[in-house]
């Protein structure tokens, strides 16, 4: 068994090892250049999960590289689900062929609604996704969490709504 280390001691002794590694893993599953954001965002997450806890080299290298994989799996998906969720809102399809810009709804009357029923940070999402921003730039601008998951709500409920309300006209 090897010699326990601290998490901190075996970063600032290891980076160059640590960075390798991360480089080696990034470059057997991405074609991009190496993220050094997602590398940094991994020693961050190991030192603060790990603190003060006493591993061997081995171990610490092994859970490094387990966290980069999952961080670089999250940062695909997080990139793949903008790339879905940026379409205009006015084009979504509500039955087949209505879209909500052709159901002539008051932009207004909606923000309002959409504030009373979901509250204030729904309807600036929803304000901010209809000037064209995408989550990712929400996200950044508002600092409001689960951004996508407002937007979708709004959206589903506009389709719900727009649907039973104006295609049974």
């Amino acid at each position: 068994m090897g010699t326990l280390v601290n998490v901190r001691e075996f970063i600032s002794e290891e980076y160059t090892l640590l960075k390798k590694s991360a480089k080696y893993e990034w470059r057997r599953k991405s074609n991009e250049v190496f993220n050094e954001d997602i590398f940094h965002d991994t020693l961050v997450k190991c030192i603060s999960q790990l603190n003060d806890k006493l591993m061997t080299k081995e171990e610490l290298t092994a859970y490094f590289v387990g966290a980069f994989q999952m961080n670089c799996l999250r940062e695909n998906n997080y990139a793949c689900n903008s790339k879905k969720s940026d379409e205009d809102i006015n084009n979504i399809n509500i039955d087949g062929e209505t879209t909500i810009s052709s159901l002539n709804i008051d932009y207004e009357m909606i923000l309002k609604r959409i504030e009373n029923i979901f509250g204030k940070d729904y309807r600036e999402i929803f304000q901010l996704s209809m000037e064209g921003l995408s989550v990712k730039e929400i996200t950044e601008t508002t600092s409001y969490k689960s951004v996508r998951y407002k937007l979708d709500t709004v959206k589903n409920w506009l389709k719900k709504q727009y649907k039973e309300k104006d295609l049974k006209d």
